[in-house]
């Protein structure tokens, strides 16, 4: 851990926790997380969790579409 000014940038971050971080680093955490790493407050505010969110739903539907074909599929050849 080293210390990252507490003001947005391209290099840092600053949480809705206040907790800040290297954008690279949080970056990485998001790809799992939606919460902040130290005091795990939800970061529903923030706009990569909104977008996260927005895409995982958009994922969530076609995969649910993709499922729905293959089992009509499988019905039609039975």
């Amino acid at each position: 851990m080293e210390p990252v000014p507490s003001l947005n940038s391209n290099e840092s971050k600053r949480l809705s926790c206040t907790h800040a971080f290297h954008t690279h680093c949080i970056m990485t955490w998001y790809e799992t997380n939606d919460e902040c790493p130290i005091c795990r407050t939800e970061q529903d505010t923030d706009p990569i969790i909104i977008f996260k969110r927005h895409v995982e739903g958009a994922l969530r539907l076609k995969y649910r579409d993709a499922i729905r074909s293959l089992e009509n599929q499988l019905r039609a050849r039975n």
